[in-house]
């Protein structure tokens, strides 16, 4: 009965001592002291919820509650206005933090810039910033000195970087989180290779985008054009097909003085009808428009 007792009693004392879905979040860092206030909000539709806020005293902070299960959020640093107007208010910023089990801490980098740590999908966070900072350095002295092999080199590597780590991630939430903030740079057969690679539950969540860039493969070169069907003025409802029929043609009105030779005729491709934002996104050198909310964090 004794042994019995004694078990009991020690498991009692483990479960009081278990984070069960508890998580703390503390930052303590001298760059926090011009600010008063950070808050825990999650966005969802474009819409912030806050959690939970708390002061910023001695230049730190603490926020503790519970999660069941992990869930993406963030962290806005903020600061009073002044009372005076002519002083210039204090730099507002935001980091991305996901709430999991266990401690999390939050303080600067080396790189001046503030990150999350301390839990799995924060760690994971926090090893994919640094090296998209390592490669932002690395393209920013490339394009000082106008070296442009090296910062196409670069750029290629950055795709490279996003793909293995969302390939390695597919199976949590820091996976499906940056492939939804890093899509656009990819092209559409490979979003769709990489949506393939996640698991059912993630599907509904990833939706939009598989819509999206199957549209997008529809424009690309080689594939079937895409009928238009519009009224015209008379109301009568015209097809972009009928213009790609051939149609007869005066051998003696032929303005290219060859008898028999026919008009060139205009074709609707795909592309002039619907241009999708993934291929027109991925167009542009946005390679590392996105680190700076990731790695430094942004205005909210």
């Amino acid at each position: 009965m004794k042994r019995i007792f004694t078990l009991l009693l020690a498991a009692a004392v483990a479960a009081g001592c278990s984070t069960g879905n508890k998580y703390t979040i503390k930052g303590n860092d001298e760059a926090l002291a011009e600010m008063d206030y950070v808050l825990l909000q999650t966005i969802e539709n474009g819409e912030r919820n806050t959690l939970d806020s708390v002061a910023v005293a001695n230049n730190s902070f603490v926020i503790k509650g519970e999660v069941e299960t992990p869930t993406a959020a963030y962290l806005f640093f903020g600061a009073q206005t002044p009372e005076d107007a002519s002083q210039a208010a204090p730099l507002m910023f935001q980091i991305p933090v996901f709430l999991e089990p266990g401690n999390i801490t939050v303080g600067k980098t080396e790189n001046t810039a503030f990150v999350a740590k301390g839990t799995p999908l924060n760690d994971k966070q926090a090893e994919f910033n640094t090296k998209m900072t390592d490669l932002s350095n690395q393209f920013q002295t490339a394009a000082q000195s106008g070296d442009e092999q090296k910062m196409n080199d670069v750029q290629d590597q950055f795709l490279v970087v996003i793909k293995e780590t969302i390939g390695a991630n597919t199976d949590n939430l820091y996976g499906q989180t940056l492939f939804q903030q890093m899509y656009y740079n990819l092209k559409p057969q490979e979003i769709l290779d990489i949506v393939a690679m996640f698991p059912a539950e993630s599907q509904e969540a990833l939706a939009s985008i598989k819509a999206e860039a199957e549209n997008a493969l529809k424009t690309q070169p080689g594939q079937p054009y895409i009928d238009i069907a519009q009224k015209n003025a008379d109301g009568r409802r015209l097809h972009s097909r009928a213009l790609s029929r051939p149609r007869a043609t005066s051998m003696c009105s032929s303005t290219s003085g060859h008898r028999g030779a026919a008009p060139a005729w205009v074709r609707f491709p795909s592309s002039s009808t619907h241009t999708p934002s993934i291929t027109a996104r991925a167009s542009r050198s946005t390679a590392y428009r996105s680190t700076t909310t990731a790695t430094h964090g942004s205005r909210p």
